[in-house]
């Protein structure tokens, strides 16, 4: 009789030997598929993070440095400024021929005022009083926050998903005349992409005069390119002026903001002629920037700067998506070798159970090899009924356990994964992300898993079959039959 009419004869007539043996199979190619699709799908989305957020470095100015902080005056008024060393047209030339940086974003913000309904906040309840006079409040209430952004994908608040575009498109480092406002706003005041409005600079923002409505230079009009919505709920306080809401900024092109500084020379501020106060510079990978900032602390003069990696909004995103790889690697791997002990013994029990067999099979000249090539088939055709079930049920067990991972590792639905700092201490308001935003993870199933999974079965399979065997191979025999 040959070896493969002998397996399919112990497999028929030991059905419920053979059907544990399924259920163990199968229990194990859904732990290592689980696993597999869970930990290379979270690695997906870190690998993503990691090229948006964790890949690069900001060289700003120091000015809350008393060594780089100058009073001057001003029509009879004084104020500090910053006289401090600057970055340079140059400098970002030359860190941008260092090898692996990729790209620069330049952002800044300047005050303008804009005739528009913005978001109400302090000014909007307030009335003159012994320090301002009732045309103080009200262009208070209409002054607005103007962020110049060489390139608007690059701005750090829609690189962390604080803000998206939902209608137009981004600010590009060729625009001119161009503009972004808030849903907020353009529902408010009827605007839509396509749409212009007028930018103004009045003497009233930034210095005690007659006639605070006294525009200071040309206006300048803008197109409106895209609209973007705010991702987090901002809290609302009595203290918060209209410029320091999100739902009232706007983002314009680095033209329009030269321009706007160009009006500011009555108060001694510098125009925008190839000098910035802060720049941040993106690489190929996060790999590269222990090197590229050595490199640029040795090529550079940056003395007086600052330069530190912008991660924060990376470890704030990538913390539930690693640990859903450590929990997908932890469970995989308890369940795999649990699963692998229990098919061991029960091979090994198995085995002992079919002493006689062996034994016969032996006296009558089957070699110990033919025996091991009948088990080995045995456990195959089990083996791959068992694949054939799992891949089967992949779709739903590998979305049921992405489900799981997804409400277990998002955030509360009460928590914004975003927080304005706006304070006396920090008056220029920065939006930091605190946590992460919803848990997505793909449920996509590749041929090369499937192609991983059928090699890590048969693999254990076979290397079970083989340690569990040796006990009998190994015996002659007639001591095999008289040990029955």
């Amino acid at each position: 009789m040959g070896i493969g009419r002998r397996a399919l004869l112990y497999l028929t007539r030991k059905k419920g030997r053979s059907f544990l043996l399924f259920l163990i199979f199968l229990l194990l190619a859904c732990f290592i598929l689980a696993g597999k699709v869970l930990v290379r799908n979270s690695q997906n989305q870190i690998d993503l993070l990691t090229q948006n957020l964790g890949a690069s470095f900001v060289l700003k100015i120091d000015e809350n440095n008393p060594n780089y902080q100058e009073t001057r005056t001003g029509n009879g008024y004084s104020y500090i400024a910053y006289a401090g060393p600057e970055i340079t047209e140059g400098m970002v030339s030359d860190i941008l021929k260092i090898e692996r940086v990729s790209d620069y974003s330049i952002d800044l913000e300047i005050f303008a005022w804009a005739d528009l309904k913005l978001r109400p906040g302090l000014w909007t309840d307030s009335t003159e009083d012994q320090y301002f006079t009732q045309e103080q409040v009200d262009l208070s209430g209409q002054t607005i926050r103007a962020y110049i952004c060489s390139n608007g994908e690059l701005n750090q608040n829609f690189r962390t998903g604080a803000f998206s575009i939902t209608s137009g498109r981004n600010l590009q480092k060729e625009d001119h005349s161009a503009a972004l406002i808030s849903e907020y706003v353009a529902k408010e005041n009827a605007l839509s992409v396509g749409d212009f409005l007028t930018l103004e600079t009045k003497r009233g923002i930034y210095e005690p005069c007659e006639d605070p409505y006294e525009r200071v230079g040309d206006p300048v009009e803008v197109e409106i390119i895209g609209v973007f919505e705010t991702n987090f709920k901002q809290e609302e306080s009595v203290y918060t002026a209209e410029m320091d809401y999100a739902d009232n900024f706007i983002y314009v092109d680095y033209d329009t903001g030269k321009q706007l500084y160009n009006n500011l020379s009555f108060i001694g501020f510098d125009n925008l002629n190839d000098t910035y106060r802060e720049v941040t510079f993106f690489a190929d990978g996060p790999e590269y920037l222990p090197e590229i900032m050595r490199q640029v602390e040795e090529r550079l003069d940056i003395t007086g700067l600052l330069m530190y990696r912008d991660d924060t909004a990376y470890h704030a995103s990538v913390n539930p998506l690693k640990q859903i790889r450590i929990i997908s690697l932890l469970l995989s791997g308890i369940g795999i070798a649990g699963c692998v002990l229990i098919l061991y013994l029960v091979f090994v029990m198995w085995m002992k159970g079919r002493r006689r067999e062996m034994g016969i099979l032996l006296s009558i000249g089957v070699s110990k090899r033919k025996i091991l090539a009948q088990l080995l088939l045995e456990s195959i055709v089990i083996t791959t009924a068992a694949l054939g079930a799992a891949i089967g049920f992949s779709r739903p067990l590998v979305e049921g356990c992405s489900s799981v991972m997804e409400q277990t590792m998002s955030p509360d639905s009460e928590t914004e994964a975003y927080v304005m700092d706006v304070s006396a201490a920090n008056p220029n308001p920065v939006i930091h992300k605190v946590s992460s935003d919803p848990v997505e993870l793909d449920s996509y199933i590749s041929i090369q898993d499937i192609l991983f999974l059928g090699i890590m079965v048969y693999f254990i399979s076979c290397a079970s079959v083989c340690t569990a065997s040796v006990q009998i191979t190994r015996v002659s025999p007639k001591s095999l039959l008289q040990a029955i």
